[in-house]
């Protein structure tokens, strides 16, 4: 598994299991983590739906404990209808979970 490390150390990026993995230190305490993969064969709104239903996605993305739509997908005057969601995952290290 190759690494590859901003100039800033704040971003890291590699593969695991055909996923690229992009970690990047938002904080002392705070990640933000992105993935991409390459899906063939598959209708693109059924991908679609299943990225979109926030309430069950923790089902299909490993390490996500939890994920919920918190605003109910709202309008907020001038800005386009987006869905606020709360997600907290966990990582096991040792045999705790944080």
């Amino acid at each position: 598994m190759s690494k590859i490390k901003s100039p800033s150390n704040s971003y890291t990026q590699f593969y695991k299991e055909g996923v690229l993995v992009g970690i990047e230190s938002t904080s002392h305490n705070s990640r933000r983590i992105s993935g991409e993969i390459i899906i063939e064969g598959i209708p693109i709104d059924d991908i679609w739906s299943i990225l979109t239903d926030y309430d069950n996605l923790s089902t299909h993305v490993p390490n996500l404990v939890e994920s919920t739509v918190i605003n109910n997908n709202r309008r907020i005057p001038g800005r386009r209808r987006r869905p606020r969601v709360y997600q907290r995952g966990a990582q096991r290290i040792f045999g705790f979970e944080f």
